[in-house]
């Protein structure tokens, strides 16, 4: 637990230091590899609603990453698969954008399942679109992590983040308890 609230305090303090015109919505911090490249928070200004987050590059060339996130103790999801999902808008990307969702235990240490979207190179002009994955939290989980991130030059506005429990993590049959059939010999 001490590891857990380290990792909250040392990201909080990184949030701190980043700049931002945009009021950040209750509950999220600023974050990513390079979180100075963005500025990040409530789009007050959008005509698609009041309530829209925005991620946009504010550099001339941006080096990694900024996303707006949030932390949270998994003991809810315990045990479960979970479905991630959000509205994603994207304007003039040239890297990548998307959600994504880390299960970690012993934080920072282990990431137990992780999916950003970077398979999907969400890029270029998109209206409105809603975006879903799928984790598995297991018991060991100790803190998820998730958001919306942009990697590169553009600006993306997203809402609507939804964690949906789905069912009892599955019983896994590829896994076993001790090695058999090693001579290719069962069918």
């Amino acid at each position: 637990m001490k590891r857990i609230l380290i990792a909250v305090c040392v990201v909080l303090l990184a949030a701190s230091f980043t700049h931002s015109d945009l009021p950040l919505p209750k509950g999220w911090i600023i974050a990513g590899s390079n979180p100075e490249d963005y500025v990040m928070g409530l789009d007050t200004t959008s005509k698609d609603s009041n309530h829209v987050a925005t991620i946009k590059s504010t550099a001339k060339k941006c080096k990694g990453f900024g996303t707006l996130m949030q932390q949270t103790l998994p003991d809810k999801y315990k045990g479960k698969r979970v479905k991630f999902s959000g509205r994603l808008k994207l304007e003039n990307v040239d890297g990548w954008a998307g959600l994504w969702m880390r299960v970690d235990i012993n934080y920072p240490y282990t990431v137990l399942d992780f999916n950003n979207m970077y398979d999907k190179q969400l890029k270029g002009s998109i209206d409105w679109q809603t975006y879903s994955f799928e984790l598995d939290v297991i018991e060991e989980a100790e803190l998820i992590c998730f958001g919306a991130l942009l990697s590169g030059k553009g600006q993306i506005w997203f809402d609507d983040i939804k964690m949906e429990i789905l069912s009892d993590i599955p019983p896994s049959s590829t896994i076993q308890k001790e090695p058999s059939n090693l001579n290719f010999e069962g069918k």
